[in-house]
């Protein structure tokens, strides 16, 4: 039996939040995602692609979750390995050119304008098929009046924020800006990191899970509200959060360490052992890991 009984199949899994156009997703060894926005056409690049679905022998892959922030009218196209394997001419000695660039198809698909059938037909006229040969595309229409910005010095353009001199009166300012039912809600952000730096971190909170609402792919974002929640002894909402950021990107050492912390803080020792394995799996020599080590176990 071909493959020693086992059937291996590439692909991608994912999903859309239509309410924010966050993607989530995940790549077995299947070509890369194209995007087409603004006319031009580029490859979503994962920080992972994980093995075939049906692999097994090998160690476990630590599986991140991997997301992107769609825009309105972007389209998403995927397709099979036949999209690239075209056979392009015969070389002096009478063999096949197969093609090994993968550009060619972004450029069938900026020819196109991310139209299937004309992508079919570019292709053919640029080469011979020689395997299956499928596509899909997805285009995403915002329902929001706002583009995500990931910025977090929107409050720069506040001219009535920075004639404010002291911290009271900044601080203030920014509560009463709850208020406004018609505020961007990208100014959530600005807001919650500048109440986080004057060691607010109540209202920090209440500026990130609003900005979190509206932007849920934003690392950052989500990393500073795990900070905070810690900050108020919520260690159960920090790990909540760390969790979220951790499946999305497991290699991130300080959210780790802040998934360590709270362990610790609540007694939880076992689960604090094997996140700190999991962190000198990572960086053996870290030194916050090294100190809880030695400290607590």
């Amino acid at each position: 039996v071909s493959f020693e009984g086992m059937m291996l199949i590439a692909g991608i899994l994912g999903i859309i939040d239509n309410s924010t156009g966050l993607l989530y997703y995940l790549n077995f060894e299947n070509p890369l995602t194209v995007l087409y926005r603004n006319r031009k056409a580029s490859f979503i690049v994962p920080n992972q692609i994980l093995r075939k679905l049906g692999s097994f022998g090998t160690e476990r892959n630590r599986v991140s979750v991997q997301t992107f922030q769609l825009k309105d009218h972007d389209v998403l196209i995927n397709g099979s390995d036949g999209r690239d394997d075209i056979i392009l001419g015969k070389d002096e000695d009478g063999f096949n050119i197969t093609n090994i660039d993968d550009r060619i198809f972004l450029a069938s698909v900026e020819d196109s304008e991310s139209d299937l059938e004309e992508i079919y037909k570019q292709t053919k006229r640029k080469g011979i098929l020689t395997d299956d040969f499928s596509l899909n595309r997805i285009e995403y229409k915002s329902i929001s009046k706002y583009p995500i910005s990931e910025e977090t010095n929107l409050l720069i353009t506040n001219e009535e924020f920075y004639k404010l001199t002291n911290r009271e009166s900044k601080i203030n300012y920014l509560r009463s800006l709850f208020k406004d039912q018609s505020l961007n809600p990208n100014l959530f952000k600005s807001i919650g990191f500048e109440f986080k730096k004057n060691h607010d971190f109540k209202y920090a909170i209440y500026a990130m899970e609003e900005y979190y609402q509206f932007n849920p792919g934003s690392q950052p974002n989500l990393f500073a509200l795990a900070l905070s929640y810690r900050k108020i002894k919520d260690f159960q909402k920090s790990l909540r959060i760390s969790k979220i950021l951790h499946l999305r990107n497991s290699q991130n050492l300080a959210n780790l360490l802040n998934i360590a912390e709270c362990y610790l803080k609540t007694n939880r020792m076992d689960l604090l052992k094997k996140t700190l394995t999991e962190i000198f799996s990572i960086q053996p020599e870290n030194k916050s890991a090294i100190r809880l080590s030695k400290k607590n176990l």
